[in-house]
């Protein structure tokens, strides 16, 4: 899978590599497309660093400062709540003022590195709202669903499929082909249409058509866009659809399929499409 196919499959936020911790990201940040570990702010003055983080006796607090002081900082403050430690990284005009922040939730801890130029206390201030935001996820396919990175949008898995998981996200296989749901997110503007292109042509393809459409049982409004990506010399069909979700949220499913697969990946896609269902709760969700 290209790096430029996998950026589209990202969600808005940021999921450990188990695929069981997720914490949402400020839509002003970008996901480095190799790194999706990594963010950062569009006026470039913010840079993140997420990590998976292994409880310690010790505690968050000093398990943060140990972290940060790893990475190269010099720590000038602590808090054991909420469990953080803030410092300086760099030297003269180069320097950067750090707070690396985490959520100590269980078994396993997230945490983030914050870094800019900002004051110390608004770099704390908003590494705590980050880590105020992280929680654990149940498992991204089950009884027969595959979830998204949110848990909250879900499609039946079709029969003779095996399944996976991307990005913290449930997806579907067959040969040569791979369909995944695409996170639940703010819509943030633009028409459907607008919105299924961007994320087709942010992995790179060239965009071929797009047509109205409809999903899941209660008929939501959507748009598919259909395109085409030449990656190590192999043609792929690409489609997206983004779907109104209503209450100002939008969600999606994405095939990636091989030429000679893509009879039996677009009929998969269309089961899914077709199966498609919203939790309007995010108390649904484990904390």
């Amino acid at each position: 899978m290209s790096a430029a196919w996998l950026s589209l499959l990202l969600a808005a936020g940021w999921t450990d590599p188990t695929g069981r911790l997720r914490c949402e990201v400020p839509a002003q940040f970008s996901a480095m497309p190799t790194q999706p570990w990594r963010f950062s702010r569009h006026d470039g003055l913010r840079q993140l660093v997420f990590l998976t983080v292994k409880p310690v006796r010790e505690g968050p607090a000093a398990r943060a400062r140990a972290l940060l002081e790893r990475a190269g900082a010099v720590t000038l403050a602590e808090s054991v709540t909420p469990p953080r430690a803030g410092g300086t990284l760099g030297e003269g005009d180069a320097q950067l003022n750090a707070v690396f922040a985490i959520a100590a939730l269980e078994p396993t801890w997230a945490g983030v590195m914050v870094l800019g130029p900002a004051a110390a206390d608004a770099l704390a201030a908003e590494a705590d709202a980050m880590m105020a935001t992280c929680r654990r996820l149940t498992p991204s396919v089950v009884n027969g669903r595959a979830f998204d990175a949110t848990r909250r949008l879900s499609a039946e898995v079709p029969t003779g499929h095996d399944t996976l998981e991307i990005r913290g996200a449930g997806a579907v296989q067959g040969p040569g082909y791979t369909v995944r749901l695409t996170a639940v997110q703010p819509h943030l503007g633009g028409t459907l249409a607008q919105l299924a292109t961007e994320w087709l042509t942010s992995s790179g393809a060239r965009l071929v058509n797009t047509a109205p459409t409809t999903a899941g049982r209660a008929g939501l409004p959507a748009v598919v866009a259909t395109g085409t990506l030449l990656n190590n010399r192999v043609e792929y069909l690409i489609e997206v659809v983004a779907i109104d979700l209503g209450h100002g949220e939008v969600g999606g499913l994405a095939l990636s399929a091989a030429v000679p697969a893509v009879k039996r990946a677009q009929a998969a896609f269309d089961e899914m499409l077709g199966t498609l269902e919203l939790a309007t709760s995010t108390t649904l969700l484990p904390k």
